[in-house]
């Protein structure tokens, strides 16, 4: 009787067993086809830390010199800017001269329209005299 009831008594190890092998199988399948995918896609690729250094070393350099043209660039603006605010003011001092003497001009030509009437009157009066 022992001898029979020995096979039973092993069985449900025995089929623990033959599921975890096949657990186990079936994960180790998994974890190829995975590792087979990754490969075949590729891992992007990473810049070793010394190119990282010397592109950040360039990038340094070359906000530098950018905002080195900036500040050139703002004051030759700022020169730019006085310049031509000097210029202005030179030009309207010549325009107010100029106007200042044409005003001139203009009351001097009024007084001696005002006085032409009379002259011319009086001119008259002469020839008027002259021909009686």
């Amino acid at each position: 009787m022992i001898l029979a009831e020995t096979p039973d008594s092993f069985a449900p190890p025995a089929a623990f067993a033959a599921w975890l092998a096949c657990a186990a199988f079936t994960l180790w399948f998994l974890l190829l086809v995975d590792k087979a995918v990754q490969r075949l896609r590729g891992k992007a690729p990473q810049p070793p830390n010394n190119l990282l250094a010397v592109g950040q070393k360039d990038l340094d350099r070359r906000v530098t010199v950018l905002e080195e043209w900036k500040d050139g660039l703002l004051q030759k603006l700022d020169a730019d800017k006085s310049e031509l605010l000097a210029a202005g003011e030179r030009r309207e001092e010549k325009l107010s001269g100029e106007i200042s003497e044409v005003a001139a001009r203009v009351d001097g030509l009024q007084a001696a329209l005002t006085g032409i009437p009379g002259e011319i009157m009086a001119l008259l009066a002469n020839a008027k005299n002259a021909l009686k």
